[in-house]
C-alpha cells in the first residue's frame, strides 16, 4: 500500500454570529470613547488607542481558516486565524471511525445519537461538499464536520474503503 499525503484549506465564511460580535464590539468601543471623553478627557486619547487596538486584534480572531492534513490514515485539523495565527484543533485516527462520508447520506445520519458532539472545520457555506466523522474520542462520541478535496476523499477511501461513503 502506497503512502498518502494531502491537505486542503478552507475559509470560514463570515456568519450571522460574527456580523453580530462586531457590531456589539463596534457599538461598545464607540461608548467607551464617548464616555471617556466627558468622564476623563484628559486620557481620552489613551484610551481611544486602547480600544481601537483591542478591536482590530479581536476582529482578526473572525478571519478563519481549517487546514486538514490527511498522513495515510490519520486527519490533522489546525484553525487558522488572519492567515497569522495557527492553532492545532485535533488529530483523528480515521481507523476509529465508525463511518466517513457526505452530511446528508442515510448511512451517516443513521449512525448519529442524541448526545454527538458536533465539531464544524468547515466552510458554512451553502452546496459545499461537506463529510462527516462519526467516531468516539475520549470516549465521548463526536462528529467532525469539514470539507475535504477529492484527492483527500479519494485518499480516505483508498485507506479505509469499508467505512467511507462516496456520493
Amino acid at each position: 500500500m502506497s503512502d498518502i499525503f494531502c491537505e486542503a484549506i478552507v475559509k470560514k465564511k463570515t456568519t450571522a454570529n460574527d456580523l453580530l460580535k462586531k457590531g456589539i464590539a463596534i457599538f461598545i468601543s464607540v461608548l467607551l470613547i464617548l464616555l471617556s471623553m466627558v468622564f476623563i478627557p484628559f486620557f481620552s486619547f489613551i484610551i481611544v488607542v486602547g480600544i481601537i487596538v483591542i478591536d482590530y486584534f479581536f476582529f482578526k480572531q473572525l478571519n478563519i481558516e481549517f487546514e486538514y492534513a490527511l498522513t495515510m490514515s490519520e486527519l490533522d485539523i489546525a484553525k487558522i486565524m488572519s492567515k497569522e495565527k495557527r492553532k492545532h484543533l485535533m488529530t483523528l485516527d480515521l481507523k476509529q471511525a465508525d463511518i466517513i462520508g457526505p452530511v446528508g447520506h442515510q448511512k451517516v445520519k443513521d449512525c448519529l445519537s442524541e448526545n454527538i458532539k458536533v465539531i464544524d472545520c468547515s466552510s458554512r457555506e451553502e452546496n459545499r461538499n461537506v463529510y462527516a466523522v462519526i467516531t468516539k474520542q475520549d470516549g465521548k462520541a463526536i462528529q467532525l464536520l469539514f470539507e475535504p478535496s477529492e484527492t483527500m476523499i479519494q485518499g480516505i477511501r483508498k485507506q479505509l474503503p469499508s467505512k467511507t461513503i462516496l456520493n
